[in-house]
């Protein structure tokens, strides 16, 4: 057949080759070529080049078109973003709030009830943490967002007990902490975040219990955290509440700072303190019932420490006063110990272990 009869020129895809012959398949449609027939009887093992040429070429279009509808796939995927709605199992009067913690930042998404029911609707990059809160709550509900469909079923009395369906990753988050039930959570918790340094879930669980691990535990589990962990919303929460607790580590001497006493005077901390006995900070509010009690127990132990009281609605700005951001307070009532000198004995004690406390010292 001559090859460079163009009407016989296609019909001529790959002619049949003897055994041992493994070009299968010959580009003679490139005139310039032509000239050199492109495909002869091989030796054993020897190949054409034009036909790696175009297997080369078929390969690479078929990438190309799957990393296209791959990205065509992913952009619908985040175009899509996420809606959370559902249900209470009753009627609440306050609006609804679902706060996103978006990376560095976090946005409220707002919608009032409409009787019972809401809806949401966003986007996020990544998985992240996120807050269902209202007046009507006692507590946040707290789960892990993606672009996806996710419906809840809150429990108005016990938000804790909230059905959550539609978000995978809240799924694994959940799958995760049922190995914590029926153990010392805190001990199982720093575990996990132990095993699973890079993990969102642990720097959440890290920044839930603040004030509950031993600042030594705390430091050490912040020091694990690595890669998407140390991009979640709460890692620079943790870091400068690590940086403020510093400051009042058991067995410093706590820096002196000033307050509003409850007869509304700013005195200083340190003109306060009674070199005879043991010193107590508590940090509570006139409308905290358990505050209250706690204000009593100290009256109750006078003779064994001198107590300070500091009122967040009595300071000019409140939560925000300097005085609490440098004792990291972030519930009440919060009491600190101090031994005569004013060096930090127990930070963060329960009114109840108080005495018991104060007795071991005297001994």
């Amino acid at each position: 057949m001559n090859v460079f009869d163009k009407p016989n020129a296609d019909k001529l895809a790959c002619m049949p080759r003897r055994e041992n012959d493994c070009c299968e398949e010959t580009n003679v449609f490139d005139k310039p070529r032509a000239d050199k027939l492109a495909c002869m009887p091989r030796r054993e093992n020897d190949c054409c080049e034009e036909t790696k040429d175009l297997v080369i070429l078929r390969c690479s279009m078929r990438h190309l078109l799957l990393a296209i509808v791959l990205c065509c796939l992913f952009g619908s995927l985040q175009a899509q973003g996420y809606v959370v709605k559902g249900r209470c199992t009753k009627p609440i009067k306050s609006p609804l709030f679902l706060t996103v913690f978006d990376g560095d930042s976090s946005y409220h998404n707002s919608r009032f009830r409409a009787y019972d029911q809401f809806y949401f609707k966003g986007s996020v990059r990544e998985p992240v943490l996120a807050a269902l809160s209202s007046k009507a709550l006692p507590q946040p509900i707290y789960f892990f967002i993606e672009n996806s469909n996710i419906t809840v079923s809150i429990d108005v009395d016990n938000p804790a007990a909230s059905h959550i369906n539609g978000s995978l990753i809240n799924s694994q988050f959940r799958y995760d902490m049922e190995s914590c039930k029926g153990e010392n959570q805190e001990l199982c918790m720093a575990e996990y975040v132990r095993n699973h340094p890079s993990s969102i879930f642990s720097t959440f669980l890290l920044s839930e219990r603040l004030s509950t691990l031993p600042v030594s535990t705390i430091v050490e589990l912040f020091q694990l955290l690595s890669g998407p962990a140390k991009t979640a919303y709460h890692y620079k929460q943790i870091r400068h509440r690590l940086a403020s607790m510093q400051v009042s580590i058991e067995g410093q001497r706590l820096p002196d700072f000033e307050y509003v006493d409850t007869s509304g005077r700013r005195v200083s901390f340190d003109s306060l303190i009674d070199s005879s006995r043991a010193n107590v900070v508590l940090v509570g509010a006139a409308w905290c019932e358990s505050c209250r009690r706690a204000v009593q127990e100290l009256r109750d132990i006078d003779s064994l420490a001198k107590g300070q009281v500091i009122q967040i609605d009595q300071q000019p700005e409140a939560w925000d006063a300097p005085s609490l951001r440098m004792l990291s307070v972030d519930h009440i009532p919060f009491l600190i110990l101090m031994d005569s000198a004013g060096r930090i004995v127990n930070r963060d004690i329960r009114s109840w272990e108080l005495r018991r406390e104060l007795k071991s010292m005297s001994h």
